[in-house]
């Protein structure tokens, strides 16, 4: 049947009667019943019997019967078979097709009826074949999806579904017990209950119902309308139902899950310890401690995206503010737009200027110690990220210092870019947990250098961390090292990289400070740079990517705006 097996075969065709085949299906059918007279006999067959099937169920069964009938003919010959032509033709997707086809046998199903209600023997052939129409109903027939699934571009996650399930799921459906492991991106749910949620990575969903799911690791947003009052989502650490609003959830590595009220109001319960139960309204928001206490906390609606955006989502810098007291941020991330920037001299004097830029103005440091503290926490746990910017340092400086980091303030848990002097010069270099690696391409010969440090979320062959560096967009000769005290490995061998972003010791997105101890006390003393057009994905970048970053300086390859004109052009 030109490649399609007649399991497959049937599928098709009773999801044409049924009015939910796809386009792609469609076609593949057409090009079938074209190409094989086969399967156009197994596809008269089926409109014959699916069109008895209906009548069946809406004919009333209740018949008396004299005496039966033969099913041959009136002299006791056997009945002729008509041989059945089918005239190749383009099959409509519409129903009206279905009915159509009906209309064309309903004569010839008629008599077959005669015949069935005034002869036991055939009438219980056709409940054999009501049976077996019911069954393949049963078998083929997709189930109705608890919620539909879309992906922003580039993300990467799998979805799973239960090893018992009975019939199976249309592309791009879920239904009770499917499961979503959200990798990297962003993932949006419309529930068959009119529930809407938008995921980040990373995270791990699993789907009870179209009212119920549970989720772990990452940030999630719900709408749920008036009609699906009741949607409980449930995380390692907290119970919540919906009452009728807006929130979103944060579930994090540590057990410090939050719940986020933006309208409306929910119920929130701790899953353990004290088990503690509120009711909170729009602007309320709470986090859940190990002892099982729900403490209020400040409501972010920018922790959560309320649409798939068109991009991974990201943070960026400019520097060109002239105030630099004031930084913006620019990107696709919920709190794109919110992060509060600020400069620190530790000794009062002025730290940092304004200069001419790889594009527009940058920041630059002139080596009178300082660094710059924003109140963004990171991108935590294991979870896929891509710092990436422009640095300008002049030669003949000894350094080993951060760019660019966040995380613990001890060398343990904490990510960041940082530069290294070495035999050849001062090079790139990066530090994920326990782990890092540095570079061999000089960048200290007082021209501006692309630098992009990469963290998949995902280990190497052998167990170390995916970390990459980039230098002007080609993939850097790197040594990698890690801690002398063996690293902590989880159950496959697998070195465990858990980012903190939370509790007293996590430093947030800071520049040019020592990340492994008190940070006043290790600025960035007499080091002179310049830093421009800084870049944080909650992605990993591919080659190609950071490659269009360093060309263009575009976040989105496929981008349609003006990429900002390079100064030194």
């Amino acid at each position: 049947m030109n490649g399609l097996s007649e399991h497959d075969l049937d599928r098709l065709i009773l999801a044409l009667f049924d009015d939910v085949i796809s386009a792609e299906d469609h076609q593949q059918l057409q090009t079938t019943l074209l190409a094989s007279q086969a399967a156009r006999d197994r596809y008269l067959d089926l409109v014959s019997l699916h069109n008895l099937l209906e009548l069946l169920v809406a004919a009333p069964m209740v018949v008396t019967i004299p005496q039966p009938m033969s099913v041959k003919g009136p002299h006791n010959q056997p009945l002729p078979r008509r041989p059945v032509r089918a005239k190749a033709r383009t099959l409509p997707v519409k129903r009206p097709f279905v009915r159509l086809a009906r209309r064309s046998m309903r004569l010839v199903t008629y008599r077959m009826l005669d015949r069935a209600v005034h002869n036991r023997p055939l009438l219980g052939t056709l409940a054999m074949l009501v049976l077996a129409a019911t069954f393949l109903g049963w078998k083929l027939v997709p189930s109705p999806p608890v919620a539909k699934i879309a992906s922003s571009r580039d993300s990467v996650l799998t979805i799973s579904h239960p090893q018992d399930l009975k019939k199976p799921l249309k592309e791009n459906t879920l239904g009770p017990g499917s499961s979503v492991e959200l990798f990297q991106g962003t993932v949006e749910l419309t529930f068959s209950s009119g529930v809407r949620g938008v995921f980040q990575a990373p995270e791990t969903i699993t789907l009870t119902d179209d009212r119920r799911l549970t989720l772990k690791r990452g940030a999630a947003w719900f709408h749920v309308p008036p009609k699906a009052v009741g949607f409980e989502v449930l995380t390692p650490h907290l119970q919540i139902v919906d009452l009728g609003t807006e929130f979103g959830v944060v579930s994090r590595a540590d057990g410090s899950d939050e719940i986020h009220v933006l309208t409306g109001k929910v119920e929130a319960s701790a899953r353990h310890g004290a088990t503690v139960r509120e009711i909170l309204v729009a602007g309320e928001s709470r986090i859940v401690s190990t002892e099982g206490e729900l403490t209020k906390i400040e409501t972010k609606p920018d922790l959560f995206l309320t649409t798939l955006p068109t991009t991974q989502p990201y943070l960026h810098w400019t520097f060109d503010e002239t105030d630099l007291n004031h930084f913006t941020t620019e990107g696709s991330h919920p709190a794109a737009g919110h992060v509060a920037s600020k400069l620190v001299s530790p000794d009062g004097t002025s730290a940092f200027a304004s200069t001419l830029g790889k594009f527009g103005q940058a920041l630059s440091a002139p080596g009178k110690n300082g660094y710059l503290e924003t109140d963004w926490p990171g991108i935590d746990g294991s979870a896929p990220r891509t710092v990436a910017y422009w640095l300008k340092l002049p030669p003949g400086q000894q350094c080993l210092h951060p760019v660019v980091g966040w995380g613990s303030r001890n060398l343990f848990r904490s990510f960041f870019s940082y530069i290294k002097t070495g035999p050849q010069g001062a090079v790139a270099a990066l530090s994920c947990d326990t782990f890092w690696i540095e570079g061999s391409i000089p960048i200290d010969d007082g021209q501006w250098h692309h630098v992009a440090a990469v963290y998949t979320g995902r280990p190497h062959s052998d167990g170390t961390p995916g970390i990459y560096c980039y230098v002007d967009g080609r993939l850097d000769q790197m040594t990698r090292s890690e801690e002398s005290n063996k690293p902590s490995r989880d159950s496959q061998g697998h070195v465990i990289v858990d980012t903190i972003t939370t509790g007293p010791e996590a430093i947030p997105l800071t520049l040019f400070t020592d990340m492994y101890s008190d940070r006043k006390m290790s600025p960035l003393g007499t080091l002179s740079l310049a830093i421009d057009e800084l870049h944080v994905f909650q992605s990993a970048l591919t080659a190609e990517q950071v490659a269009n970053l360093y060309q263009s300086n575009q976040s989105d390859p496929a981008s349609s705006n003006s990429p900002r004109k390079s100064s030194s052009d």
